[in-house]
């Protein structure tokens, strides 16, 4: 069985995205560059990522904090953030 490690480097090198942080920097470049194709481009990436990748596993993430939370703290930030990446995903600006 592979180490953490070694799970680590094989999703890395085999992710089809990059990092969610160089998707937020790029997105911000495009908006400062005025760039309409690479905004477009970017915003695209994040949907994906968003569908293919972290929407997958957040709402059993979520519930299972929810679960074993043992503060009220916990359990409500495990909504919020289900509910963060649901609205991400959609699309919506507002709540």
């Amino acid at each position: 069985m592979p180490n953490h490690g070694e799970r680590l480097f094989r999703y890395k090198s085999q992710a089809p995205f990059p990092r969610p942080r160089s998707l937020i920097y790029r997105e911000n470049e495009a908006r400062r560059n005025d760039d309409p194709e690479a905004l477009t481009a970017m915003a695209g990436l994040r949907k994906r990522f968003l569908d293919e990748q972290l929407g997958l596993w957040i709402g059993p993430f979520t519930t299972a904090v929810k679960a074993g939370a043992q503060s009220d703290f916990y359990r409500r930030l495990a909504d919020l953030t289900d509910l963060f990446v649901k609205m991400e995903a959609s699309g919506a600006k507002t709540v």
